[in-house]
């Protein structure tokens, strides 16, 4: 849409009298390349966000954006790209993780990976490691009501534990939610 109205934006410019088809075919040449510039763009951002640790990222809408990455990449496992890049970012999390084997579900994932038979308990279990990345954010955060809200999201539609998406809402009432997580929270309710 944007580049039909520019291209037909710099037909009327060039041509002011003649009314031929250069719009057209300055948006037909023109399409592809900002089309893949585009895809090029958000491609690159998504691999930035497998080679950083959720430790290190600074803010908590860049902490957001790498737990929506890596949960539509989960929701897409049957793809082998995108379980080639959760195989990777896994291994990366293994081997910058400080936790024992017994508290941090990584351990145990990198060893089984191969041996799941069923897509669902995959799921499963790459949910649990989506759960660690987020508790690790929220220890890293523990004011921000953003991410209990995304956490009591995560519990609730994919972990289907109401009782401790709950639990989250009550969290991020305590700590001063503006407007619209107000709402997003009556909302939930």
């Amino acid at each position: 849409m944007f580049w039909a109205s520019l291209g037909t934006c710099l037909q009327a410019f060039i041509e002011k009298d003649n009314n031929d088809d250069l719009g057209v075919y300055f948006f037909l040449c023109v399409a592809p390349f900002a089309a893949y510039a585009y895809y090029a763009l958000f491609s690159r951002q998504r691999w930035g966000f497998m080679r950083i640790n959720v430790r290190r990222l600074k803010s908590v809408r860049l902490i957001e954006r790498h737990i929506y990455v890596v949960c539509e990449m989960i929701e897409r496992i049957y793809h082998p790209q995108n379980r080639i890049e959760l195989e990777g970012l896994l291994r990366y999390h293994t081997k910058s993780c400080r936790k024992s084997s017994d508290s941090c579900i990584c351990h145990t994932l990198s060893l089984n990976i191969a041996r799941f038979e069923d897509i669902q308990e995959e799921k499963k279990m790459w949910y649990k490691f989506l759960k660690g990345l987020l508790e690790e954010s929220i220890s890293k955060f523990p004011k921000s009501p953003r991410l209990h809200l995304q956490h009591a999201y995560f519990q609730q539609d994919r972990i289907q534990n109401r009782f401790k998406a709950l639990y989250e809402l009550m969290i991020t009432e305590e700590n001063r939610p503006d407007l619209r997580e107000e709402f997003l929270i009556f909302h939930y309710k």
